[in-house]
């Protein structure tokens, strides 16, 4: 799921905006490294990552697993994952899935959907993996 929104973050024309997302309420002395940094770092990640060339593969393996999600909460009865408690299987979903949904409640922390100058690519994303039962569940 990282792969997928550094894909679209990483992106040249995108990518400092990007960097103001990701600096959200960390100390100024962090900030100002990142600044220098960051746009070696994006270009660096998208290369040796393959962000591009492997975002097909990526999305079918996000698809795969959200539809898993959404099969074990109906088979389970909820309202969790393995069922009726919490479990890492949760936390570990939530936490992963987190840059494919952009919970709203989060949007202070990092980025929301509706933010003027998220990539259009990474919205139609987010917007795509909302609505699904298990991102929702996020």
């Amino acid at each position: 799921s990282f792969h997928i929104a550094y894909k679209f973050l990483t992106e040249p024309k995108y990518a400092m905006v990007s960097l103001d997302f990701m600096m959200r309420g960390v100390p100024e002395w962090q900030r100002i490294l990142a600044k220098q940094a960051w746009p070696v770092s994006a270009n660096l990640m998208s290369k040796f990552i393959q962000l591009n060339e492997k975002l097909g593969e990526n999305l079918k393996v996000a698809d795969e697993t959200f539809a898993l999600v959404e099969r074990k909460l109906r088979e389970n009865g909820g309202p969790f994952i393995c069922g009726g408690k919490i479990s890492a299987a949760d936390i570990s979903f939530a936490s992963l899935a987190y840059p494919l949904v952009l919970p709203p409640e989060q949007e202070k922390n990092y980025v929301g959907l509706d933010d003027k100058d998220l990539h259009p690519g990474y919205a139609e994303v987010v917007r795509r993996y909302r609505s699904t039962v298990a991102g929702q569940y996020v």
